[in-house]
C-alpha cells in the first residue's frame, strides 16, 4: 500500500500515472484545498504531512526504512538510503529492496511528483511493505519534537508555508509561484479544470480516517 501526502505542486505529472487499488491519496495542502474548491471539488478529506509525521515518528525505528534527499540522523536501528538526483541517475533498486527486508514501513522524502513515482516502481518490487510518501515532512525525524509541534500550530492556522520559508526560502518561492500559476489555470481554463477534477478522483474521501489508523490498513 502506498499513502501519499501530496500538495498542488506536480499534480499534472501524478494524474499520469497508472491507478492503483493500492495507493491512496491525501490533500496536504491548503493551495490544494483552495484548488479543489475553486474546481468546485467540495468532498476531499485533507490530512496534514505533519500529523502523519508525527505518527510515524512514534514508530519503532527497527520497524523503517528511510529514502531521504540527504544524510539525516536517525534513531539507532532505522535504514537509510540517501537518493542520487532522480533526474540524471536511477536509484538502486537492489539496495533498497534489500533495505526493506524484514522492515514494515517504507517512508520517502523527497519532492512530488518524484517520490509518487518513485513509490509506485518499489512497491511493485515490495509488494508486502506500507510505503509514507510525505515530503520534507521527513527532516522532522532527525529535528526537535518542538520543530514538529510548531509545523502543526502553524498548519492548524493555515500557516504552514511560514515554516517552510524559514527553514528553506529560495525553494519555497519557487514553490508558491508555481502554485500561484497553477491556480489561476485551474479557476480560469475549463479544459485544465476538467482534468484538474479528474485527478481529484483520486484521494480519499472518508474523514474518519486519522494518521495512526493509516499505519494499520
Amino acid at each position: 500500500m502506498i499513502v501519499n501526502i501530496v500538495n498542488l505542486v506536480g499534480w499534472q505529472e501524478i494524474e499520469e500515472l497508472p491507478h492503483s487499488q493500492y495507493a491512496c491519496y491525501y490533500c496536504d495542502s491548503w493551495s490544494l484545498a483552495f484548488a479543489f474548491r475553486a474546481a468546485g471539488v467540495e468532498d476531499y478529506y485533507r490530512l496534514p504531512g505533519s500529523e502523519v509525521a508525527r505518527s510515524l515518528i512514534g514508530l519503532s525505528p527497527y520497524e523503517c526504512t528511510f529514502l531521504t534527499p540527504s544524510e539525516l540522523s536517525l534513531r539507532t536501528g532505522a535504514h537509510q538510503y540517501v537518493l542520487p538526483m532522480l533526474t540524471s541517475e536511477e536509484p538502486d533498486y537492489d539496495r533498497i529492496k534489500n533495505l526493506c527486508r524484514g522492515r514494515k514501513f517504507l517512508i520517502i522524502g523527497i519532492s512530488s511528483p518524484a517520490q509518487n513515482m518513485l513509490a509506485e516502481k518499489i512497491a511493485m518490487q515490495n509488494p508486502e511493505i506500507k510505503i509514507f510518501c510525505i515530503g520534507a515532512m521527513i527532516f522532522q525525524f532527525s529535528a526537535e519534537r518542538n520543530s514538529l509541534r510548531a509545523m502543526s500550530v502553524l498548519s492548524a492556522l493555515r500557516l504552514e508555508f511560514i515554516y517552510h520559508l524559514l527553514s528553506s526560502p529560495i525553494r519555497t518561492i519557487k514553490k508558491m509561484r508555481t502554485i500561484i500559476s497553477q491556480l489561476w489555470l485551474i479557476m480560469v481554463l475549463k479544459s485544465y479544470r476538467r482534468k484538474f477534477i479528474s485527478y481529484s478522483l483520486r484521494f480519499q474521501r472518508s474523514k474518519n480516517v486519522s494518521p495512526r489508523d493509516l499505519l494499520s490498513i
